[in-house]
């Protein structure tokens, strides 16, 4: 189910290479390909995100698009959730009127960051994702708390977002502590992890079938750090900790001098 989709040089439309047997290309079949594809919308884009086996899109007029899987509502169309093989061949325009800013996808769950800095989830919310009440929706809800966003990652079980004091947040599940909180049960709400800033955070989890960790850079962009369970060095402190090792404090993955 894995795929990559990338906009052209000239935004004219998103390129797809992979396996498209879920029709995450949003072009009109399931056949897989090895090299770029061309996707069919007649959108000009800014951007793309590729979650497990689906695909969601910017365009320049700042409109949200969707294809591939929707067995979990994470096309954001309000479409009725299935619970099944549902996809959507071609690109769809999600509901809501919401001018975007950015869309993350990840496993079942699609968040994003309006252009007035609004959040928003849809999909399934086991763990708490979407941070809002109720279970799996098509329809985009807003995450509570009221924060202002810049940049937001869905990962494969929590959700973490930067805001406009770039200050960070995560919500969802916690068992190995990558909410940077100590919250055994996770949370439902966004929760404030740790006292430090960062620019964005790019990687909420991401790590296939194990959602073990959280990774983000600092705001001068000379710093990242990462947190969450250390199994296989995945912190990049130059350790390789138990598979139940868990930190909740900042590890310093990479950092560089200043310019001169």
């Amino acid at each position: 189910m894995k795929i990559t989709c990338a906009p052209s040089a000239s935004t004219i439309a998103p390129f797809c290479r992979g396996n498209k047997e879920w029709r995450q290309f949003g072009a009109g079949n399931a056949i897989t390909s090895h090299v770029p594809t061309v996707t069919v919308s007649g959108e000009l884009f800014s951007s793309v995100t590729t979650g497990n086996a689906y695909t969601r899109g910017v365009s320049l007029a700042r409109n949200g698009w969707c294809w591939g899987a929707d067995d979990a509502g994470q096309s954001g169309t309000s479409a009725p959730t299935s619970n099944g093989n549902t996809t959507k061949l071609m690109p769809q325009a999600m509901t809501g009127e919401h001018s975007w800013f950015m869309l993350s996808a990840s496993n079942q769950v699609t968040c994003g960051v309006t252009a007035d800095g609004a959040g928003y989830c849809w999909g399934n919310s086991t763990s708490g994702r979407p941070a809002s009440a109720g279970s799996a929706t098509s329809t985009p809800r807003a995450i509570s708390g009221g924060h202002i966003g810049r940049q937001i990652s869905a990962g494969y079980a929590p959700v973490c977002g930067v805001t406009t004091l770039l200050n960070r947040y995560c919500w969802g599940a916690n068992g190995n502590r990558q909410l940077g909180v100590d919250l055994v049960n996770g949370s439902m709400t966004p929760a404030l992890a740790g006292n430090s800033n960062a620019i964005e955070i790019p990687a909420a989890n991401v790590a296939p079938g194990s959602a073990a960790y959280t990774c983000a850079i600092s705001p001068d962009r000379l710093r990242t750090v990462c947190w969450g369970r250390n199994a296989k060095g995945r912190l990049g402190n130059d350790t390789t900790t138990s598979n139940i090792a868990r930190n909740i404090v900042l590890t310093t993955v990479d950092e560089q001098a200043p310019v001169p």
